[in-house]
């Protein structure tokens, strides 16, 4: 069994960070990085692979933000009552949906 770990917040500078931000962040970024190197020796288009990185993250994020909702137990009346909730993205999301 995988035990569970609780992570500490980074403070930098007056802002508190999670950790797991971080390292999602930094996943990105390191993805992003390595999708455009080996795009420059295939010899692709490093535009091109730019713009598909972009895609692939918003869409990502955006498919854990709806997935999110599946598991909702009362997703549809929170909906029902708050519409704004489907395009609020502060409210967590799902490691599935993306």
């Amino acid at each position: 069994m995988i035990p569970y770990l609780e992570l500490p917040q980074l403070r930098i500078g007056p802002v508190w960070v999670s950790t797991s931000r971080v390292l999602i962040a930094g996943g990105i970024i390191l993805g992003h990085l390595l999708l455009l190197r080996r795009a420059r020796r295939s010899g692709h288009d490093t535009t091109l692979a730019a713009g598909l990185s972009l895609s692939m993250v918003v869409a990502g994020f955006a498919a854990a933000h709806l997935f999110k909702l599946l598991y909702l137990p009362s997703a549809a009346a929170l909906i029902a009552r708050h519409p704004w909730f489907l395009f609020s993205l502060f409210n967590g999301l799902a490691s599935f949906g993306g």
